[in-house]
């Protein structure tokens, strides 16, 4: 009852206010001639005892305004005159409030991006019920730590429900697995789509339901191959099915096996990998049908590792007393494995244990790669913040001198400093909020763009824009604190009750602001600081551009240029040895033929692409020695590869077509392999082991970058497609390199029809020009790149105009001092140097700090440069050079307005 009269009487105050103003005079003028009534019988006259009255009440205006402040929801009430005068005030200076909402847009809107990434990838919890409560299991105790297990650990862990309530496994959740995938519907080829095998019990054990039908239960993953169905994801039932609700019961056909669709999750729903969101999910007991190797299963395998497991705590059991259960749990599994054959392996069984870490946000493969970069670009957009803010400051102290004697009129009338500090404080976040929105749309524009980008990496990452209440809530705050941290000094300095005491005598004097006969503080620190973090971002982004140029630049050891890559995987199409061998002869023999085709040959692994098998490499009566690395990569490849590629063979030669599987098993190697094994002697000839048979060297070839730009070394042995290692699964993936002559797109178009006529249901799994896939790799290093310039710039320009305005504040403030100087004998060129000189102090000392400042930061960012050093000479001198030009440019226009005053003018207008 207490609250709802409360409510009640708010609502009468805001909404009925004529009502009250008619009470409140119609109370007041009755107390007042009550006061007159009882004077007048003490015998004064009515006129006089009507002034007393008014005297001893104070007057009626002054009552009103102590009456209307007890008033509830009297403070929303001077908010909302706050901002009705703040509005006006600003309407009357569009060119000020155009730039100041501008530049806080740019770089609200910059913070609100990155933060949304930062947010999706770092921060935001998985959307599932209770996801505190999810931890990932990793193995510790041996080499390394391993978070991968076998199958039969998985179901020797889950039913033990003391230490836990729930466990899942599942496999390849960070979106790596990509299978063939053809719908009843769908006309045309198989296309590629993200998929991953999971547990029965995954979709309970994270709480997420189907909005269609149902997901997998217990029962779809008890026996293998014995239940083909599938949950696909939101997108892709509006992409294939048009979001049709009798989807359910549906086909759809997943590496060339048939799956009957059971259910759909929800939009919000993405799995349990940030960026790699599955299209279909299928109970692990069908891994052969989808594993990369079809109709091999290691679902009841002990030797291979391949299960993610994830745990849902016991909130009554300790982290600890779970973590020494599982522990014990798991020895005692190995130990029943191994059978304990040794004292040997049974100490090695009692090193392991089992450790936990939060599962709350998902797996964490994508925060690893990106964390560092997204944290680099949110400090760096926050430099830009900051230097927008600093420019606005010195804005609003320069326009706090224009309106002096507005202020200080209203000091003079009675004025408190507080309300004046009130007002000043709702002007400059009335502007930071109009900045916020605009930002809003600048990030959802920007955000679009840097999602684009991601999506260009060798493996897509697939990230959403959610204009959610986090983002919200971050932009209105940000937007907030931005208006006070500019606007606060302004007001300060504009309310100080000395201004009144300037009026008589006009405010302004030569060189500043003369107030109460004391110098109050000016803009030039403010400026001088946007010179600094100008100057921190320019070197910042300098060193990042200059890295991205080093590795596009770089010599990769292959030509790049005009050759074409078309990657295709036959074993999701149902084939299997020997017919996948004879199916990448007869498409290369396709291609060999076709009109416009220089050169073609084919390779296990793409250029620049992770992943290439990884083997020891053994020189027969050869001693290893320490700290010598001694893993190689694998390469299966065909006939005229090097020539194809471009690579140059340096000894000896490549495979042809007489290597096959019946002659003597042949091998090139890199020149650092040579180098490292064969360091005075002539490698070709020399025999060496690789896990099976020795195979004899026939060539050195020019050390190529398989993996990434940044390798330091190519350790890769090539070996002939038809003479693969037997221990060595066989080769589901082969990629085509395409040497045209001429018209790169149009033979694209004519690959893809051949593939197409040898097999239609083959899936394409890319077709990409070699310097795009060089370019892909390069998607982290290019947006860092990208942003920092773009943050540099918008930096540079902000503080340009902040020194021109402060510059031409400073003409109009000095105007009459230019006047006398002009007019006892200065020259134009003194009265520029004058001004010149003064912008160029404070140049040099923002120049000194910003230096100081990056000399001490930039080694942060060590990790994510290449080919050049943080503190690198060239850079800083560089970006110093190019703020002087600019800061130069800016200052000149003031400075020559200042040069062309008129003397008689200017006496005049002092």
């Amino acid at each position: 009852m207490w609250l709802a009269a409360k409510v009640k009487r708010l609502v009468g105050n805001l909404f009925q206010r004529q009502r009250l103003e008619t009470t409140l005079d119609t109370e007041l003028r009755a107390y007042l001639d009550e006061m007159a009534e009882r004077k007048m019988r003490k015998g004064i006259a009515p006129a006089e005892a009507r002034r007393q009255a008014l005297l001893e009440a104070g007057g009626l205006d002054q009552v009103k305004e102590e009456v209307r402040d007890t008033w509830i929801g009297s403070g929303i009430e001077t908010t909302i005159r706050d901002v009705h005068y703040a509005f006006r005030t600003l309407r009357r200076s569009p060119g000020f409030a155009t730039v100041a909402v501008l530049s806080l847009g740019l770089g609200i809107g910059g913070n609100t991006a990155i933060f949304s990434l930062l947010d999706t990838v770092l921060l935001k919890s998985l959307p599932v019920k209770n996801p505190e409560q999810l931890v990932l299991l990793s193995r510790t105790g041996g080499r390394s730590p391993v978070r991968n297990f076998p199958s039969p650990v998985f179901e020797g862990v889950r039913e033990h429900k003391k230490l836990f309530t729930e466990m899942l496994a599942c496999f390849d959740a960070a979106g790596t697995l990509q299978v063939s995938s053809a719908t009843d519907e769908s006309r045309g080829p198989a296309e590629m789509i993200r998929a991953q095998l999971v547990s029965g019990n995954y979709y309970s054990v994270l709480g997420v339901p189907a909005i269609v039908g149902r997901t997998l239960t217990p029962d779809d993953d008890r026996a293998p191959d014995a239940h083909p169905v599938a949950v696909i994801s939101y997108g892709y039932w509006r992409r294939h099915f048009a979001g049709d609700a009798a989807v359910v019961g549906k086909s759809i056909r997943l590496n060339g096996n048939t799956f009957t669709i059971v259910g759909v999750t929800g939009p919000e729903f993405f799995g349990i990998a940030t960026g790699s969101p599955p299209d279909v999910t299928v109970p692990l007991m069908m891994q052969s049908q989808i594993w990369l190797d079809p109709g091999r299963s290691i679902v009841k395998d002990p030797r291979v590792g391949w299960l993610r497991l994830l745990a849902r705590l016991r909130t009554d059991v300790p982290e600890e007393k779970a973590r020494a259960g599982l522990t014990l749990l798991f020895q005692q599994i190995e130990a029943e494995r191994t059978g304990q054959t040794t004292a040997a392996v049974r100490q090695n069984i009692q090193k392991l244990r089992i450790e936990f870490s939060s599962a709350s946000k998902g797996l964490d493969a994508l925060r690893v790669r990106f964390s560092k970069p997204l944290l680099v670009l949110m400090s760096l957009v926050a430099l830009v913040l900051l230097v927008a803010c600093s420019n606005l400051a010195a804005l609003l102290l320069a326009r706090a001198g224009a309106r002096q004697r507005e202020i200080g009129t209203r000091l003079a009338l009675g004025a408190s400093r507080a309300r004046l500090i009130r007002q000043l404080l709702t002007e400059s976040i009335l502007l930071s909020m109009a900045g916020g929105l605009l930002g809003l749309l600048f990030a959802y524009a920007a955000t679009k763009s840097l999602l684009k980008i991601l999506a260009q990496s060798p493996v897509p990452i697939a990230l959403q824009f959610t204009l959610d209440t986090r983002l919200l809530a971050f932009t209105g705050g940000l937007a907030i604190l931005t208006g006070l941290l500019f606007g606060l000094i302004p007001a300060l300095q504009a309310s100080s009750p000395e201004i009144s005491r300037t009026l008589p005598r006009g405010g302004p004097v030569f060189g500043g602001s003369r107030i109460g006969g004391t110098w109050r503080y000016s803009a030039k620190p403010l400026v001088a600081l946007q010179i600094a973090l100008s100057l921190v971002l320019l070197v910042g982004a300098g060193l990042f551009v200059r890295s991205l140029e080093n590795l596009e630049s770089l010599d990769a050891g292959f030509q790049r240029d005009d050759l074409l890559l078309v990657t295709v995987n036959p074993s999701l199409a149902g084939y299997r040895e020997p017919q996948l061998s004879n199916a990448y002869q007869q498409i290369l023999g396709r291609l060999a033929v076709t009109p416009g085709i220089r050169s073609v040959s084919m390779s296990s692994h793409s250029l620049l692409s992770p992943g290439i098998d990884d083997s020891g490499f053994l020189v027969p009566g050869r001693a290893d020695r320490a700290n010598e690395p001694r893993g190689v990569n694998l390469n299966l490849v065909g006939p005229n590869f090097f020539e194809t590629m471009g690579i140059p063979i340096l000894q000896g030669r490549g495979p042809t077509e007489q290597d096959g599987e019946g002659t003597p098993r042949v091998a090139v190697i890199t020149e650092t392999l040579a180098r490292q094994y064969f360091p005075e002697e002539n490698p070709v000839g020399k025999r060496v082991g690789l896990g099976g048979p020795l195979v004899e060297i026939i060539g050195v070839a020019k050390d190529t970058k398989f993996n990434t730009l940044r390798d330091a070394a190519s350790r890769v042995v090539y070996l002939p497609f038809r003479q693969r290692p037997i221990w060595r699964p066989p080769i589901g993936q082969m990629t085509f390199a395409i040497r045209p002559e001429q018209n790169l797109l149009g033979i694209a178009a004519l690959s893809r029809r051949q593939i197409q006529e040898f097999d239609r249901s083959l899936p394409i799994v890319s077709i990409k020009t070699a310097e795009k896939q060089v370019q892909e790799s390069l998607v982290q290093e290019r947006l860092i790149a990208w942003l920092s310039g773009g943050f540099a710039i918008l930096a540079l320009v902000l503080a340009s105009v902040g020194l021109a305005g402060t510059m031409a504040h400073a003409v109009a403030r000095r105007t009459g001092e230019i006047g006398v100087r002009k007019a006892l004998g200065a020259q134009t060129s003194n009265v520029i140097w004058l001004m010149v000189r003064e912008s160029l102090i404070l140049v040099l000392a923002g120049t000194v700090v910003g230096l100081a400042v990056a000399y001490s930061i930039t080694r942060i960012a060590e990790a994510l440069l290449f080919g050049v050093t943080a503190k690198d000479p060239a850079t800083m001198l560089g970006a110093v050079a190019m703020l002087a030009a600019v800061a130069a440019i800016a200052s000149l226009l003031p400075a020559w307005k200042a040069g062309r005053v008129d003397p008689v003018v200017a006496l005049r207008h002092e």
